[in-house]
C-alpha cells in the first residue's frame, strides 16, 4: 500500500466521520451561517496549512540551480506572476474570481489524480470541475454570497443553473468513466469514494468549511505525497511559511477585529495569485534550463 493509497483511505475515514459528527452535533452544520467560529477557522486553515504546500515551490526554485543568479530570477518571475494575479483581482474582481476558478479546474485535474495513468486527461478535467464548484450544486445561496463578497456581483441564476448543470455532468461522466474503462483499479474505486464523501460533505457543510477540508485534507496532503516530501527535510519550509498567518489569525481573532468578509478579500486573492505562479513554476524551470 503506497502513500496515496493510505492518504485515500485516510480521507475518506476523516470525511465520513465529520458527516457522523454533522448528525450528533447538538447544533448541525446544516445551518452554519457565513459568522460561525467554525467558517473563520476554515478560513485560517485555508490560509495556512491550505496554502502552506504552495511553500515547497520555494524549495523547488533553490533545487532548480546551484547558480544564485539563476535562482533570484526564477523567483523574481514568480513573485511577478504573483504580482500579476493580485493586480488583476483588485482592479477587475471578476476577472479575478472566474480565473482562480478556471485555473483551479486544471490544477485540481492535475494534481489531484498525478497517481495514476489509468485515468485520461479528460476525465481528470472532469473531476478537477466537480471538486472545484461541487458545492453549488447543493448550497447556491451560500456560495453566490461568498462571490458576492469577493467580487460585488450578482450572477445570473441563468448561468449559476447552467454551471450547476455541468458539474453534474462532469460528475456522472468521471464516475461513469472510471467504472467502465479503467478495470476498477483499487486506486481508481478510491478516488470515486473520495468524490463521494466530497459530495456528502458538500450537502451538509458551509461552503468554506467544505473548500477548507478538500483544500487542506485532500489536494494539500495529495500534492506534498506527489513531491516527495520529506517531514524531516522539509517541515521548515511548511513552517517557516505557516507560522506566521496562524499567529496573524489569532491575533486578529484575539483582537475581536477578525472579519469574514475582510479576510476573503485576502485570502482568496492571494490563493488566486500563488495558483497561477504555482501552476507556471515548472514550465518557468524548463524554459530556464532549456535557454
Amino acid at each position: 500500500m503506497n502513500n496515496v493509497t493510505k492518504h485515500q483511505i485516510a480521507f475518506i475515514l476523516f470525511g465520513e466521520l465529520f458527516i457522523l459528527y454533522t448528525f450528533m452535533a447538538n447544533q448541525g452544520f446544516v445551518n452554519l451561517t457565513i459568522n460561525n467560529s467554525f467558517v473563520y477557522f476554515s478560513v485560517l486553515l485555508i490560509a495556512s496549512i491550505g496554502v502552506s504546500h504552495g511553500a515547497m515551490d520555494g524549495k523547488l526554485i533553490w533545487q532548480a540551480s546551484s547558480k544564485t543568479l539563476m535562482r533570484v530570477k526564477i523567483s523574481s518571475i514568480y513573485l511577478l506572476l504573483v504580482l500579476i494575479g493580485l493586480v488583476i483581482w483588485f482592479v477587475v474582481p471578476m476577472a479575478g474570481l472566474i480565473l482562480l476558478i478556471i485555473m483551479s479546474c486544471a490544477h485540481f485535474a492535475k494534481s489531484d489524480l498525478f497517481f495514476t495513468n489509468q485515468i485520461n486527461t479528460f476525465s481528470k478535467y472532469c473531476w478537477g470541475i466537480s471538486v472545484t464548484l461541487l458545492p453549488l450544486i447543493f448550497q447556491p445561496n451560500e456560495v453566490l454570497n461568498i462571490f458576492y463578497l469577493l467580487t460585488n456581483y450578482e450572477f445570473s441564476m441563468v448561468l449559476i443553473n447552467i454551471v450547476r448543470a455541468l458539474i453534474v455532468f462532469s460528475i456522472i461522466l468521471f464516475i461513469a468513466s472510471a467504472i467502465l474503462f479503467y478495470q476498477n483499479k483499487f486506486e481508481i474505486i478510491l478516488a470515486l469514494f473520495e468524490l463521494v464523501t466530497l459530495i456528502l460533505l458538500a450537502i451538509f457543510v458551509h461552503p468554506i468549511t467544505w473548500f477548507a477540508i478538500y483544500f487542506c485534507g485532500l489536494h494539500g496532503i495529495r500534492a506534498l505525497i506527489g513531491i516527495n516530501f520529506n517531514f524531516k527535510k522539509d517541515i521548515l519550509w511548511l513552517t517557516a511559511f505557516t507560522i506566521p498567518v496562524i499567529v496573524l489569525f489569532i491575533f486578529f481573532a484575539k483582537e475581536n477585529t477578525f472579519d469574514l468578509t475582510n479576510n476573503l478579500l485576502v485570502v482568496f486573492p492571494i490563493l488566486a495569485s500563488l495558483t497561477i505562479a504555482h501552476m507556471s513554476l515548472n514550465k518557468i524551470i524548463r524554459a530556464f534550463r532549456n535557454y
